[in-house]
Formats: structure tokens, sequence, C-alpha cells
């Protein structure tokens, strides 16, 4: 049986991933792809490209190729990725600055 991720067509694979990163709590995804290639804007700094058998990106300077036939794989290591670049909110400290002589 053929699932998704070894289906060949890049367009079903992308949208499979981006049903598992939604599941991992990643929001705000952006795609577009047809039956041979795809990309999907997962963060900023952060896209997946997909020629239907492959998932590749580049994380931390270095480039990830990744079989699509592991979407729940390549989704967990996404979203932990995303979870990472995401910087600490700090608490906001507003100092009123008044002007005079």
């Amino acid at each position: 049986m053929r699932g998704p991720g070894n289906s060949g067509d890049a367009q079903n694979v992308l949208w499979a991933l981006a049903d598992l990163l939604h599941q991992h709590g990643v929001r705000g995804l952006y795609g577009r792809a047809d039956r041979s290639v795809g990309v999907l804007s997962v963060s900023a700094g952060l896209t997946v490209w997909c020629d239907g058998g492959t998932l590749r990106w580049t994380q931390d300077g270095q480039e990830v190729t990744w079989p699509a036939a592991d979407l729940p794989g390549a989704a967990a290591r996404l979203a932990e990725a995303v979870q990472r670049s995401r910087p600490d909110r700090l608490p906001l400290r507003l100092r009123l600055v008044t002007g005079g002589s």
C-alpha cells in the first residue's frame, strides 16, 4: 500500500507533512506544490523542499535530507527546530521618557 509519504507525489507529501506539523502545534505554514515539486515555508528561515521522495531543508547551516516515507520523523524534527528558533518571551518593561530642559 502506498501512503502519502511514499507516493512520489510532492503535493500529497507536503500536505501530509503540513497536517503533521499542525498536530505538533506549528502554525502559519505556507506552501505551493504540484505532483513533481513543492515547497513549504515552516517558519522564518526554515523552508522545506520536496520532490515526492525526499524532503530537504537547511537547519543550523547544514542541509538536511529526509526520506518522504518518514513524515512523522520529519515533522517531529521540524517542529523541534521551530520551537528552538522562537525567541524567549521576555516581560515587557516600559519606561516613561519625558522631555525637558
